[in-house]
């Protein structure tokens, strides 16, 4: 049977209907919500995108080598994105004083730490997920054309937590210094510091070179090594969280284990220096055609391979037979040629989305470099630049040249378009056996 509930007495009010309570929303989400955080990602975005799509041109392409995106994206995120996230830092830490509120704030029942790392959360979360974003993008732009390798993940991580140290110690110093002018002077500062220091020479100069999060990277068939990314982190993620407890802690002794760690990154740093990246075989394994004359270029090339063998066509149908012509073009990063070869233009330059740019520069720029690109006051110097000038034309035509060839080198292009088959490939035999560089008198003319 159901149960009956007994009747209210007479004259007793009624109760009031329970109002559901409002969800409890943590304090963090306002704060990444509102404010500067907002902006300072979209900032720093800018930063990133404009790199990135300035870039991406034929004379300055990154969408063919992981190496040069990686390089790009530190300069986006880093040189330009890190001193946006300490000026940024600088005016979230004065907000309270701004409004009064620094003794509310200090009643507040949340620790000093706690409501720090509340309101520092901003300018560390947002300049970290846009920068997190933009290796994303880089990744899929650079994925259909980049012939070998990966992305540098661990270079990204310790982009970001170095953008991350930017916006911590922004922070700090914009609660204890109250002056308006902060964030943009200190935003300004770190940036010329960034950019002063950069491939340094001499011994102090070096050091600031090793320890700025912004370097500079040459990663063309490079890798870093398996220290460099936790180096890295201790050393940018340890300032910034030494300078944040010592604010903040109610014990300022904590802050003696960032600090040690700080100073053990810093020594790794100092004590690899140009040891922080090492060649990868990956990378610059030879791949050649198998094809004679043959020509090989390194892995990270691979996907050029049929452009670089169509665009010297030409050539080799002038040079077949002749003797002393190279039996192989190879791609020399390290400029050492074995006896029978000859190096091919610089393909990091040339390429633009795993293609080659401009075929006929990049046959150009071979046949110079098959004579010599050199710079000598010897005897006869200027006439030998005539008549290689003239052979270069002949055998790779470029139609953009960007110099204006002299009355000489037309008199020997125009005798070179008049001989017969037999009569250059006897010619392109005493040429290739001079030496312009040794010998330039010596450089016989058409």
């Amino acid at each position: 049977m159901p149960t009956l509930k007994s009747p209210a007495p007479p004259g007793a009010a009624a109760s009031p209907p329970r109002t559901p309570r409002a969800p409890r929303r943590h304090p963090l989400r306002a704060e990444l919500l509102r404010g500067i955080g907002p902006w300072t990602g979209a900032a720093v975005a800018l930063a990133v995108g404009l790199m990135l799509y300035e870039k991406a041109d034929p004379d300055t392409d990154w969408q063919s080598h992981w190496s040069a995106g990686a390089e790009l994206l530190r300069v986006g995120a880093v040189q330009f994105g890190g001193p946006i996230a300490l000026a940024a830092g600088v005016w979230q830490g004065g907000r309270e004083r701004r409004r009064g509120t620094l003794e509310l704030r200090a009643g507040a029942a949340r620790g000093t730490l706690r409501q720090t790392l509340v309101a520092v959360a901003p300018v560390v979360l947002w300049p970290v997920a846009v920068h997190l974003l933009g290796a994303l993008v880089m990744v899929l732009a650079i994925l259909p054309y980049a012939s070998a390798g990966g992305p540098y993940g661990s270079v990204v991580v310790a982009d970001s937590v170095a953008l991350a140290s930017c916006g911590v110690l922004g922070f700090v110093v914009g609660r204890l210094v109250a002056w308006r002018l902060a964030a943009p002077l200190l935003g300004i500062a770190a940036w010329l510091a960034m950019v002063g220091f950069q491939n340094g020479h001499g011994t102090r100069r070096k050091v600031l070179t090793l320890l700025n999060p912004a370097d500079q990277l040459d990663l063309y068939g490079r890798v870093p090594v398996w220290w460099f990314a936790p180096a890295s982190l201790l050393w940018t993620g340890g300032v910034a969280a030494t300078v944040l407890l010592l604010y903040a802690a109610r014990r300022r002794a904590f802050a003696l284990v960032p600090l040690a760690a700080a100073v053990l990154g810093a020594a790794t740093l100092m004590s690899t220096g140009d040891g922080l990246w090492r060649d990868s075989p990956a990378l610059t394994r030879q791949v050649c055609t198998g094809q004679d004359p043959e020509i090989c270029v390194t892995a990270q090339n691979r996907r050029l391979l049929p452009d670089v063998t169509a665009a010297l066509s030409g050539v080799h149908a002038e040079l077949r037979g002749v003797p002393g012509a190279p039996v192989r073009w190879t791609e020399a990063p390290d400029g050492v040629l074995k006896p029978g070869e000859a190096a091919l233009s610089d393909l990091f330059g040339n390429a633009f989305r795993g293609r080659l740019g401009e075929p006929e520069a990049f046959a150009y720029g071979s046949v110079g470099a098959l004579f010599g690109w050199c710079a000598t006051e010897r005897p006869g110097w200027e006439r030998a630049i005539d008549i290689t000038q003239a052979a270069s034309d002949w055998l790779a035509p470029y139609t953009h040249n960007w110099y204006e060839p002299t009355p000489e080198t037309k008199r020997h292009l125009n005798r070179l378009k008049a001989m017969t088959p037999a009569e250059s490939r006897a010619y392109l035999t005493r040429l290739l056996a001079s030496d312009r560089c040794e010998n330039p008198g010596a450089v016989p003319a058409p």
